[in-house]
């Protein structure tokens, strides 16, 4: 987490004379943006495959999740959604990496991109938001035995929160198993599709684990 933003944030350093609301990033607006935006890419250079676990895009490649048996966590539930990620993407001349993209009937409903801090930086000069920090102590014990204490700490610079859309940046110094990572996550999404689709998704993993407990009945059955 990069201290001196804190305080630029703090001390209204990046306050905006403009308020502008946010539909998205780039070329890539919630509800407007159709697939044909992937189509592009790959017509100016990228590769995209099709794949049915959960492997990451390499340089210049987009990967499309598709579904073949069971459910994966990247997977959409059915064919009326569509979900890619993108390696990097080159935006106003600052590059995005891990792009995550979610269509529905051929729209985008749902974006989430790891940032930079140059992203992170751009996008807080250019809209409004409001800070909401959440911190947390954290008290772990290494494989030796050694006991050692921390502080989590998140914060969260809220774009737009209503009844339509979220955009949220997400900046978190977390601990897990005594080990530090940093979490630096733009994500925007249209409020009513997404529930939409974490309705689908419960009723998706219930199934999911009735067919997995019928079928071991059966494997035991049959011993």
């Amino acid at each position: 987490m990069k201290y001196f933003l804190i305080v630029m944030v703090y001390f209204g350093l990046g306050s905006k004379t403009i308020a502008q609301l946010i539909q998205g990033v780039g070329p890539m607006k919630i509800n407007k943006t159709t697939t044909a935006f992937i189509d592009s890419l790959v017509t100016n250079g990228y590769k995209i495959r099709q794949v049915a676990d959960a492997r990451a895009p390499e340089n210049k490649q987009i990967v499309e999740y598709i579904r073949r048996g069971f459910p994966n966590v990247y997977a959409p539930v059915n064919e009326e959604y569509r979900f890619f990620r993108i390696y990097s993407l080159l935006i106003s001349d600052i590059n995005t990496r891990n792009l995550f993209l979610k269509f529905y009937h051929d729209t985008l409903y749902e974006l989430t991109i790891s940032g930079d801090f140059d992203f992170q930086m751009a996008m807080l000069q250019k809209y409004k938001y409001k800070i909401e920090t959440h911190k947390k102590k954290i008290v772990c014990q290494n494989g030796f035995g050694a006991i050692f204490n921390y502080e989590q700490r998140s914060d969260f610079f809220w774009f737009r929160k209503d009844i339509n859309i979220v955009a949220v940046y997400e900046d978190s110094k977390l601990y897990y198993e005594c080990k530090e990572f940093d979490v630096n996550l733009f994500s925007i999404w249209d409020v009513k599709q997404k529930k939409k689709y974490e309705k689908l998704q419960e009723i998706d993993e219930k199934e999911d684990l009735e067919i997995k407990e019928e079928i071991r009945k059966k494997e035991l059955k049959d011993l």
